[in-house]
C-alpha cells in the first residue's frame, strides 16, 4: 500500500491515479521547454509533441545554467548591459522585485499604447516569427517595442526566452517582460510568470507564479483565466479545484474555446477537477466548443464517436470526421488517431 502525495489516501501498489483527487501517481519525470512553442515535453524528446520542432540542446548557452546558489541571487546578471541596437530613451534600472512592490501598493493602470503609422506592422513581424523568418520579425519587434509598444516589447522578451532569433538570455526577457507589464500588458504577465516558475533569472518562486497570473486574469480576461485556472488545477499545491472550475467556467461563459474543452473533459472525467460526472453538462460544453471549431473539442468528439462514450453512437466514420478536423486546427495529436483508428 502507499498515499497519494496530495490527499494522503491509501492506495494499492501499481495504481497510476488517486481514486480521491484524480493525482497521478506516475514517478515525476524531467521536463523541458520546447525552444519554439514554450511548452513542456519529457526530457530527451527528439521533437516536440505540440509543434514538431526538433529539440537541440544547446549546450555552450551560458545562460543555460543559473547558479541559484549564491546569496545574492541577481549576482549573475551584474554585469548585464543592453545590446547597442537598443534604443531607450531612459535606461531601466529596476528589476522585478521592484516592479512587484509598486503593483502591490497600487495595481497595475493600463495605458494606451502607443500607436504605430502602420497598425499591421506587429501583425506582420508575428507571422515572419511562425514562418521562421527570425531576422525580420526580430528587427521589426525591436524597432515597435523602443517606440513603446507593448505587445512588441513583449514579443522581444519571448524571442530571448525562446532563443528565436537572438542568443538565449532569460535575463534580457525579464527585462523587456518588466517594461511590457508596466503598460499592463496581460501576456507579459504570463511571461514573467513562467520565468518565476522555472527561476529563470529570477528567484523560482510558486506564489509569484500565482500573483501574476492573477495579474494576467484580472487585466486580460477569458484567455488569462483559464491560464489562472490551468494553474488551480494541474500545479498549485495542494491543487485548488474549486477555482479551477470556476475559472474554467468564467473563460467559457465568455466563448473561449479551451476553456470549453477543460469543462466538458472534466465532467466527463470526475478525476480531472474532482467533480461528479455528468454527461449532459460534459456533451453540452464539447457541444459549443466544437460550434466554435476548437481543436481539443474536435478531437474529444471524435474520441467518444471512436468508442461510443458519453452518449455518442460508435462511428468509425464520424470519428475519423471529427479527428480530421481537429487536425485542421492544429491538434497535435489528431493525425496520429487518424492513423490508428
Amino acid at each position: 500500500m502507499k498515499n497519494c502525495p496530495n490527499c494522503n489516501a491509501e492506495l494499492k501498489d501499481g495504481v497510476r491515479f488517486c481514486r480521491h483527487c484524480g493525482t497521478k501517481l506516475e514517478e515525476k519525470k524531467e521536463m523541458i521547454f520546447c525552444d519554439y512553442c514554450g511548452e513542456q515535453v519529457e526530457a530527451g524528446t527528439v521533437f516536440c509533441d505540440y509543434c514538431g520542432e526538433r529539440l537541440i540542446e544547446e549546450k555552450d548557452d551560458p545562460w543555460a545554467e543559473i547558479d541559484q546558489k549564491s546569496d545574492d541571487p541577481w549576482a549573475n546578471f551584474a554585469d548585464y548591459k543592453e545590446p547597442e541596437t537598443i534604443v531607450i530613451e531612459k535606461p531601466v534600472e529596476v528589476v522585478v522585485e521592484k516592479v512587484v512592490e509598486k503593483v502591490i501598493e497600487k495595481p497595475v493602470e493600463v495605458e494606451k499604447t502607443i500607436i504605430v503609422e502602420n497598425k499591421n506592422e506587429l501583425q506582420d513581424a508575428i507571422n515572419a516569427f511562425y514562418r521562421k523568418d527570425y531576422a525580420f520579425a526580430t528587427s521589426t519587434f525591436e524597432r515597435l517595442a523602443n517606440q513603446g509598444d507593448a505587445q512588441a516589447q513583449y514579443w522581444v522578451g519571448f524571442c530571448y526566452r525562446s532563443a528565436k532569433g537572438y542568443k538565449r538570455s532569460h535575463a534580457k526577457a525579464r527585462d523587456w517582460y518588466t517594461k511590457s507589464v508596466e503598460q499592463g500588458n496581460p501576456d507579459a504577465m504570463v511571461g514573467l510568470a513562467e520565468l518565476y516558475w522555472n527561476g529563470w533569472a529570477v528567484p523560482q518562486s510558486d506564489e509569484k507564479r500565482e500573483y501574476w497570473l492573477k495579474q494576467a486574469a484580472s487585466t486580460g480576461g477569458a484567455k488569462y483565466q483559464h491560464e489562472l485556472a490551468n494553474f488551480y488545477s494541474h500545479y498549485s499545491k495542494p491543487r485548488q479545484y474549486d477555482k479551477a472550475l470556476e475559472l474554467f467556467t468564467k473563460s467559457a461563459e465568455q466563448n473561449y474555446g479551451p476553456a470549453m474543452y477543460e469543462l466538458a473533459w472534466a465532467y466527463y472525467n470526475e478525476y480531472s477537477l474532482n467533480i461528479p460526472n455528468d454527461y449532459n453538462k460534459a456533451r453540452y460544453w464539447n457541444e459549443k466548443g466544437v460550434a466554435l471549431n476548437d481543436a481539443y473539442s474536435l478531437c474529444l468528439r471524435g474520441d467518444w464517436h471512436a468508442h461510443g462514450d458519453c452518449g455518442f453512437e460508435k462511428s468509425r466514420v464520424k470519428a475519423i470526421e471529427y479527428y480530421k478536423k481537429a487536425k485542421e486546427q492544429g491538434h497535435p495529436y489528431a493525425d496520429l488517431r487518424l492513423k490508428k483508428i
